[in-house]
């Protein structure tokens, strides 16, 4: 019979050796005092019956779907208001750095340098090059406890004559050198399995990776949202702009948001998908909002939809669970309600009461640096230099406008003078025209 190296079980965090469990909580899995047993077990088979639903929205009543997607419009109205200088700076910043043409000049140059758009290419072409090393892109690190490694030559007993032979090394040494050695392989396996899933599973990683290192300089943040995708069975990883992300400006960091907002776009035929495969609810959305980048005219005018990931008690225990809500957001009608939490990250005391529950977080910020004012989004060279690079194409286009007012000269025409057929005469560059009068005349 073979031989197998046996790989120990992979634990949840809490149960890793060196993580001990927080003071005075217990896991739900693990044995407990309940002294409501009925209460306890009815909310803990509650929370445990959404993580298996593909959609919790089913089970509701229409009054509190009704509550649930008008709350969640206007919240992301609320965090939307809050950045509203933030995305002026932003429209300001892409404007600069696609080199957009202004339209309010009258004049003949409109000549836009690309100080941004540089730096942002320059930024990328570095960064790209330091993240994907050929075929290495995740690097695993070894945490726990583990026994110091051995020196050698270790330390030998001072009574030991020069001449005899070393002894053998001690067995806790020889222990913490096979910990060691199979922590290592281990870290590889992993590290070597990612960089293959990044690479060549996850649909269109390094593609997404490489737009967010041009896009990361000018707008100061980025986002990625990770997540198995039931459907297609993968795991994917797009990117999503800012603009499309929406938190509140003044939250600290993506872990402690009250609530995360991703506004998307779906076809008409791609709301029939999800509404037959079971993902949505089946509801009447009427017509799509229209804007300047959509015409009316267009059968395939998408809808935008809301994807909160926010806090709601819907157990009714008086604390709210981590959810992930999608809504219409013309009608303000939900559509889907997920849970967004594992059953080792729910935490309850000897009671049986709910204490915390760690949700999952989707999204990973990506920042340029952090703003002086300590706001969620950050700064990018938009905000940095985008008054300099206005100053320069003002700078450029008055010396240009200048050269070409001295060019094309103008001046005053006397009553007296018969240039021809008409009192005024336009001249192209080159040109000569024929007149009636001495040159005398017209040199006066």
């Amino acid at each position: 019979m073979p031989e197998f190296d046996l790989i120990d079980p992979i634990l949840p965090p809490q149960n890793q050796p060196g993580m001990p469990l927080p003071e005075e909580q217990v896991l739900l899995s693990s044995p407990r005092v309940v002294e409501d047993p009925p209460a306890s077990e009815e909310i803990i088979d509650m929370l445990n019956g959404f993580l298996e639903m593909n959609n919790i929205a089913d089970t509701l009543k229409d009054d509190l779907l009704t509550e649930i997607g008008q709350r969640v419009v206007s919240d992301y109205e609320i965090d939307k208001d809050s950045r509203k200088e933030w995305e002026r700076t932003q429209e300001r910043s892409l404007e600069l750095a696609r080199q957009i043409a202004s339209r309010q000049r009258d004049t003949t140059a409109n000549v836009n340098y690309p100080t941004i758009a540089t730096a942002a290419i320059q930024f990328a072409a570095r960064a790209y090059g330091n993240i994907i090393k050929g075929r290495d892109v995740v690097k695993a690190k070894v945490i726990g406890k583990v026994e110091a490694p051995p020196k050698f030559p270790y330390d030998v007993p001072q009574d030991i004559p020069p001449d005899a032979p070393m002894p053998m090394p001690p067995d806790a040494i020889v222990k913490a050198n096979a910990e060691n050695k199979s922590k290592d392989k281990r870290a590889m396996r992993l590290q070597t399995f990612m960089s293959y899933q990044m690479l060549e599973e996850v649909e269109d990683w390094e593609a997404s990776l490489d737009e967010l290192l041009v896009m990361l300089p000018v707008t100061g943040c980025c986002f990625k949202k990770t997540y198995y995708d039931m459907s297609s069975r993968q795991v994917k990883s797009p990117l999503i702009t800012a603009d499309n992300l929406v938190v509140h400006y003044n939250t600290k960091n993506i872990e402690s948001a009250p609530r995360i907002t991703h506004a998307f776009e779906l076809t008409p035929n791609e709301i029939i998908e999800r509404t037959r495969s079971g993902v949505f609810l089946d509801k009447e959305f009427g017509e799509p909002t229209t804007d300047e980048n959509h015409d009316s005219n267009d059968e395939d005018a998408p809808h935008v939809f809301l994807e909160q990931h926010r806090w709601w008690d819907l157990d009714n225990d008086g604390y709210r669970e981590p959810y992930v809500i999608t809504v219409h957001q013309d009608t303000s009608q939900v559509v889907r309600i997920t849970a967004r939490y594992d059953a080792d990250g729910i935490i309850s005391n000897e009671k049986g009461e709910i204490v915390k529950i760690e949700p999952v977080q989707y999204f990973t910020r990506f920042i340029f640096m952090p703003a002086f004012d300590g706001n969620f989004y950050g700064m990018g060279y938009g905000a940095l230099l985008g008054d300099l690079n206005a100053t320069i194409n003002t700078t450029i286009n008055q010396l240009l406008d200048a050269g070409t007012l001295s060019n094309r000269q103008s001046g005053f025409l006397g009553k007296g003078i018969n240039l021809g057929r008409g009192d005024e005469s336009t001249f192209r560059p080159g040109e000569w025209k024929h007149v009636v009068n001495t040159g005398d005349d017209l040199r006066k």
